[in-house]
Parts: structure tokens; C-alpha cells; sequence
């Protein structure tokens, strides 16, 4: 498994090692995001199948319209992880391409003067994508990271909500107990990936 990125390590690790850590962040995003919708569909199902059972299982219902609310949260939270992905990318590719471009300038052979001046313009264009940048945009795909896996913690709590429920659903129960079954393992996956992100981002 890849490493994370270390403040200084960026320019020693080959160029392209940050940029696939992040295409493997972006996936696994992607990932919670069908887990997201998955919960969701499952919610619909538990609402349509608890207004069948004989008194109608409010209780159940409650958790369902919780579950999709929180599926939609979390669907919302791995959107702005993407995008922020997307931002880290630009800010890593910046980041190589300008270093590369200086050790290019330095193996070039011209004056010592008309070197210099390239430098000094390379370096205020660096100035501008550095590694301080790069690091913002790593703590702000930790703190998005971190609010998925709190939706989650209440996502496995509605999970057990959703089994008690269940208990009381009358001649449903075994179908209810089914579907809060179904949200408890999408919701441990779920961790499972967000805990990887986290691991990547670290």
C-alpha cells in the first residue's frame, strides 16, 4: 500500500506517487458515495415495508426518513471530498511542474545572467503553489474525511435503531430486521473505506 505524503518527502518520492494517492482517495470516495446511495435505496425499501406491516411501525418509519437524510449527508460530504481531490491534484501537478521547470533552467546552457533572470521568475511563480499549499489542501481532505466517518458512526447507531424496531414490527420484523442488517454492513464498509482514506491522507 502507498505511503502518505510527508511534508518534505513530496520532492524525494517519484513524482507521480502523490498524484496516484489522490486518484486512490478520489476512488474511495467514489466508493462511499454508492455506498451512500445504496443506503438510501435501502431506506426507501424499509419505509414502503414498514406502512405494509398490520399497525404500520412508526418507529421504524422515523429511523428510515433518518437513514435517508444521513445517506444524503454522507453522498454530500464525498461530493466535497472529490471536488477537494480535484483541487489537491492541481496543487501537486503546480507544484512538480514548477520544480521541474527549475531543474530544467538549471541544466540549461546560457548566460549566467539571462539564467538568473529565469530563476528569479520561476521562483516568484513558485511562490505561488508551494508546499504549505499542498499541505492546506491534505488537512482540508483529512477534515472532510473525518465528517464522513462521524455520518457514519450515526449511520451504525440508526442501524441498531433500525434492528429494535424491527423487533416490534409484527409479521415485517424479518424483513426489517433484513434491511437494518443490510445498513449496519454498508455502514462498516463504509468505515472501512473512510478509515483507508484517512490512512492515505495521514
Amino acid at each position: 500500500m502507498m505511503t502518505s505524503i510527508g511534508r518534505n518527502e513530496l520532492c524525494e518520492q517519484p513524482a507521480g506517487q502523490a498524484l496516484i494517492q489522490l486518484v486512490v482517495v478520489n476512488e474511495f470516495a467514489k466508493q462511499v458515495s454508492e455506498n451512500a446511495i445504496q443506503v438510501n435505496l435501502m431506506a426507501i425499501n424499509a419505509m414502503l415495508a414498514s406502512r405494509q406491516a398490520v399497525r404500520g411501525n412508526s418507529g421504524f418509519q422515523v429511523v428510515s426518513q433518518e437513514l435517508r437524510s444521513l445517506s444524503g449527508r454522507l453522498d454530500t460530504v464525498m461530493h466535497d471530498l472529490e471536488d477537494k481531490v480535484t483541487d489537491s491534484v492541481h496543487a501537486v501537478s503546480n507544484f512538480i511542474r514548477h520544480r521541474h521547470r527549475l531543474a530544467i533552467l538549471g541544466r540549461i546552457s546560457v548566460s549566467r545572467h539571462e539564467r538568473m533572470d529565469r530563476l528569479i521568475l520561476l521562483k516568484l511563480e513558485e511562490s505561488h503553489c508551494d508546499q504549505t499549499e499542498i499541505d492546506v489542501k491534505r488537512s482540508e481532505l483529512r477534515l472532510v474525511a473525518h465528517r464522513a466517518m462521524r455520518l457514519c458512526v450515526t449511520g451504525t447507531a440508526l442501524a441498531v435503531n433500525a434492528r429494535i424496531e424491527a423487533l416490534q414490527a409484527g409479521c415485517m420484523a424479518g424483513k426489517l430486521d433484513q434491511v437494518a442488517d443490510r445498513v449496519a454492513t454498508a455502514m462498516t464498509e463504509t468505515r472501512h473505506v473512510l478509515k483507508q482514506i484517512e490512512k492515505l491522507l495521514e
